[in-house]
């Protein structure tokens, strides 16, 4: 099939995309864009198709991955130009499957803040920012208005809806129905122990070297010694302070916030949303 690409990992943010993204990529007939994100849909959109080709290190493999979790980061309502993303997609490739993986809105709303800290896009308290109507994490974890924002372009069979509950507890399995969903031969190895991206701190330095990585992406940081990237990461990049908690107050008010929608994905999609309870 190659080029463009027919499978997206669309989402969400902080929840195990990485992950998925790494088991999906294992089959033979899988080409993953490298970076994992190429984001060509939403932030590069002013590249060229060839640009976007050359993420891909085998364009000419059945299927093309592309996990840009960006697709479904920004507000429901948000365009992208003239544009939404998913008619970006449409246009692009209108037979694509797409894969979206939910986790707890609360604690994805909690991971996704402190990956803005790490990458110091904010310095506000947490509690201050889940109370403004604006905070995108909020609306990031607003699942229930993200599928209808892309139900609205794609057809229900277009979509596959998974839970990053599921993935941590039968990771194989999941892998399994995503290979069967992409229309793959699913009975292949699958070696299950790969990497899970955990939480941590930053210093001050740290959050602007990782801010400047993930604005000027052609800097490859493989370019820096191995060793030299250790002493680097553990002196000046990583904080020793614990990563903070999210207060009782805090937990409660995100709960009864996402109630409604969460209730409305059981009813409506079949999310088995009790297992956020």
């Amino acid at each position: 099939m190659g080029f463009p690409p027919s499978a997206f990992l669309i989402g969400a943010q902080k929840a195990g995309t990485t992950t998925l993204a790494n088991l999906i990529g294992q089959h033979p007939d899988v080409s993953l864009a490298e970076p994992k994100e190429p984001d060509y849909l939403s932030n590069q959109y002013h590249r060229s198709l060839a640009w976007y080709q050359d993420k891909f290190i085998h364009p000419e493999a059945e299927v093309l991955l592309d996990a840009s979790t960006s697709y479904t980061i920004a507000s429901p309502t948000y365009e992208y130009g003239d544009k939404s993303i998913p008619e970006r997609l449409y246009e692009l490739n209108p037979e694509a499957k797409l894969v979206y993986i939910m986790r707890d809105p609360v604690e994805r709303t909690y991971s996704g803040y402190l990956h803005s800290k790490r990458y110091g896009r904010t310095t506000q308290s947490f509690s201050a920012l889940i109370r403004n109507k604006e905070f995108h994490h909020i609306y990031t974890s607003d699942y229930y208005r993200q599928i209808n924002r892309w139900l609205e372009v794609f057809p229900r069979g277009s979509l596959l809806l998974l839970l990053f509950e599921d993935l941590k507890e039968q990771p194989e399995a999941t892998a399994r129905q995503c290979l069967e969903f992409l229309g793959l031969e699913s009975k292949v190895e699958i070696k299950t122990e790969v990497y899970m991206n955990k939480s941590y701190n930053t210093t001050g330095f740290g959050a602007k070297v990782n801010g400047l990585l993930r604005k000027y992406r052609f800097i490859n940081i493989r370019w820096v010694p191995a060793g030299l990237r250790r002493m680097l990461k553990n002196r000046l990049i990583l904080s020793k302070k614990p990563v903070e908690k999210m207060s009782t107050e805090d937990r409660v008010y995100l709960q009864k916030h996402f109630q409604p929608m969460n209730e409305r994905l059981k009813q409506e999609y079949g999310v088995n949303t009790d297992k956020w309870n």
